[in-house]
């Protein structure tokens, strides 16, 4: 094999290198962001902050994110997408309404990042108030995970749920699931109950306990549920301004990434 071979072959070699390390450096997840208001959504990110999944967790969400696109879009613009179609729904209207908003990243400086400039951006759509928008952050915790997929909730309602009941354990872990989000952040925070539970206390929860299955969700395609024939919410904006303010064309092949 004579030299100007070899260059040739170490030049295809390094240029399927870039070609695999771009594709995932685009499509792998470096980040996890979960919001709770009754219905609880998972939004998973990339190093450059473009949405690359939308799940509904429990059967409220699905109506939610159903009709939104979101593959390679910015995360504020999903996030006001996300927003705008719960008051579509008619979530965020009660006094009592409040948001959970939660992320795990393994680099704990980049999650306090990001928890700060969404919880910004979530109070600049909404008009709750600073004081109904609660925001922490989680480790990768396999436990954590297992007891949230169990009771049907997301990783960061899971977590507040535990932290509540350390300080209440008279109170059960499905008693506390069912509360509002303002009054289990106020339980989480070792306060009072705002007003007692209507309904006698279930078994306080304990290791090793059973909790109930979560209902099944519908099947999807691995991309977010199938929209319905019409989206049932649109972005304020044209397609063909998504991208204007982009400082780079990474995102202007449409064929880049086709399914």
């Amino acid at each position: 094999m004579n030299t100007k071979k070899i260059a040739l072959l170490i030049g295809a070699l390094v240029l399927l290198g870039a070609a695999v390390f771009g594709i995932s450096h685009f499509t792998k997840p470096v980040g996890y962001l979960s919001i709770d208001v009754n219905p609880s959504i998972e939004i998973q990110i990339n190093r450059l902050e473009r949405v690359i999944s939308l799940q509904p967790i429990n059967e409220d969400a699905i109506p939610i994110v159903s009709g939104i696109g979101y593959r390679n879009l910015r995360l504020d613009q999903v996030l006001n997408a996300v927003v705008g179609s719960m008051y579509y729904h008619g979530y965020l209207e009660s006094p009592e309404s409040a948001i959970l908003i939660t992320v795990d990243n393994n680099d704990s400086q980049r999650a306090s990042e990001l928890e700060l400039s969404v919880t910004i951006e979530i109070d600049k759509i909404t008009r709750l108030g600073t004081d109904k928008i609660f925001s922490q952050t989680v480790g990768a915790s396999p436990a954590l995970a297992e007891m949230a997929e169990r009771l049907g909730v997301s990783r960061g309602l899971m977590q507040l749920i535990l932290e509540a009941q350390h300080h209440h354990p008279q109170i059960s872990i499905m008693d506390l699931s069912r509360m509002p989000i303002s009054e289990l952040h106020r339980l989480a925070q070792g306060l009072p109950a705002s007003a007692p539970l209507e309904e006698p206390l279930e078994e306080p929860f304990s290791p090793g306990k059973d909790l109930p299955a979560p209902a099944p969700l519908p099947e999807t395609s691995g991309h977010g549920p199938k929209p319905p024939p019409e989206p049932l919410w649109h972005f304020p904006w044209d397609d063909d301004d998504l991208y204007e303010d982009d400082d780079d064309d990474l995102y202007d092949d449409d064929d880049l990434w086709d399914d």
